[in-house]
């Protein structure tokens, strides 16, 4: 017979609950089936109302065929010769490929070619929303349908997308495809496009400073091209110096024939004699033809008149004195002298004012002639000292523009260069684009599994809780048979 320490009563209670029988835990079921019905239940019931709120799904399946081209493989700088070609490993490549396709800017080109509101009506008609931020919701709801799955051992991705509609779920998983391989593309393009990109827009702005520096310095010297105003300026000053000759000449005579006019001046006298008469005819044949007048109405008045009459007195009067005026004049003769200016004179001083205007014409010529002279000469050394620095801002600007026209080059190149290396690196073949499913994948068996599967843990669970929350006694055969002992009475059982 086996003996047990009574002061050690947790050694006891172990035993005794390790040898439970499987009538004492039916017996404690029975006590509290209601309570452990009601843990199952419950989350039972719970599980079973979610089964039927997720919407059947319609997966819409793409596979893709990844092959490994040269965007695998890492060339390094072959300057020594001695480099090699370097490869990725196949799982990161593939891994690599999975993560662009489910990339937040594949994913928005896809919902921006089918429709947001196409896609989910529900987010897009969120108006009090950004559209950015309609645009994350509804990238991150698609991100948690969408799957992208590499088949073992091979070099297949299965792209997968499920949604209530079927045509909506394949023409999403299509577009995903398009905009992976896009993007796919643009990420394994070669980076000399875009570095000589930067390099002609560098070149541009140093050439555009160029060319705004020399405009600048230009206005400033009012100069538009140095060479040739430098050529035009010494043609005019060559030509001026010929007309300064010419005038200097000019104004010498000027002043020679002033002073000649002068000195013929002063000995031309201002007044000549113009006539000189000896006889006065005039007169003597007037006093005459008088005298003849006289004679003739005398000789018609005596017809009429007696000798006395007062009027033949008269006639004959007027005879008399005609007839002594003609023998005084015809006694005593007279010259006559007639005095006037001299034209002689008048056409040298006439000369002489001409040559003075003239000559103060020349001089005036001459003197503006100098002026514009000197104005040619300061201009053209203004321009010889300025040469050098317009020669050498035209040195840097000639030195931008061949940069820059290098780097175009250069840039043309590398684009035919990268097109060429997109068009080689469509390694990316299709398999089965993405078709209308038939049939719709449904939650709902899963969802109750899982709620069966929980709601026996939660009865598990509360019958465990009862079962250590109510004070018991261990009968009395149980202790027998345990110890192989007899016992009076029953023994409370430890906890």
């Amino acid at each position: 017979m086996r003996a047990f320490d009574e002061t050690d009563p947790s050694s006891l209670g172990s035993t005794l609950e390790a040898r439970a029988t499987l009538r004492e835990v039916a017996a404690a079921l029975k006590r509290d089936r209601k309570w452990i019905l009601r843990a199952f239940a419950l989350p039972m019931l719970l599980f079973t109302i979610l089964s039927f709120i997720p919407k059947p799904l319609f997966q819409s399946t793409s596979s893709l065929l990844v092959r490994f081209g040269r965007e695998y493989v890492y060339n390094p700088d072959n300057r020594d010769g001695n480099a090699q070609p370097m490869s990725f490993d196949r799982d990161q490549t593939l891994h690599a490929e999975v993560q662009i396709l489910q990339s937040r800017d594949v994913i928005d080109r896809a919902l921006g070619e089918v429709g947001i509101d196409k896609v989910y009506p529900s987010i897009a008609n969120e108006l009090k929303d950004s559209p950015a931020k309609r645009m994350a919701v509804a990238a991150e709801r698609v991100n948690k349908q969408l799957k992208a799955e590499l088949l073992k051992d091979s070099n297949v991705i299965q792209v997968t997308f499920g949604h209530p509609d079927p045509d909506i779920a394949a023409q999403v998983v299509n577009h995903i495809v398009a905009a992976y391989l896009d993007r796919r593309r643009t990420i394994f393009a070669s980076p000399r496009g875009a570095f000589l990109e930067g390099q002609v827009e560098k070149y541009q702005q140093r050439l555009a400073k160029a060319d705004g520096d020399l405009s600048q310095f230009r206005r400033e010297h009012n100069v538009v091209s140095f060479d040739h105003e430098l050529t035009l300026l010494l043609n005019e000053r060559n030509v001026m110096e010929l007309k300064l000759a010419e005038a200097v000449q000019d104004a010498d005579s000027g002043v020679n024939r002033v002073q000649t006019l002068s000195r013929s001046l002063a000995a031309v006298p201002g007044d000549i004699q113009l006539l000189r008469e000896t006889s006065p005819v005039g007169a003597v044949d007037a006093a005459k033809q008088k005298l003849l007048e006289l004679r003739l109405k005398e000789r018609d008045l005596t017809s009429r008149f007696f000798d006395d009459n007062p009027l033949v007195v008269d006639v004959r009067k007027d005879i008399d004195k005609a007839e002594t005026f003609i023998r005084q004049q015809e006694a005593q003769p007279r010259s006559v002298v007639r005095t006037g200016r001299n034209p002689v004179r008048d056409a040298v001083e006439t000369d002489l004012i001409r040559a003075r205007t003239e000559a103060g014409s020349a001089a005036a010529r001459r003197a503006t002639l100098l002026d514009q002279r000197t104005a040619i000469t300061r201009r053209i050394a203004e321009l010889s000292a300025l040469q050098s620095r317009v020669e050498g801002l035209n040195r840097e600007r000639k030195l931008v523009e061949d940069g820059y026209m290098e780097n175009v080059r250069k840039l043309q190149d590398a684009r035919l260069m990268d097109e060429r290396d997109q068009k080689a690196q469509a390694n990316v073949s299709i398999i089965q684009s993405g078709l209308r499913p038939v049939t719709a994948k449904s939650y709902q068996l899963v969802i109750f599994g899982v709620g069966l599967v929980l709601s026996l843990c939660c009865a598990l669970t509360a019958a465990f809780a009862l079962a250590l929350m109510r004070p018991t006694f261990l009968s009395r055969e149980a202790v027998e048979r345990s110890l192989g002992v007899p016992v009076l009475a029953d023994i409370p059982a430890v906890h």
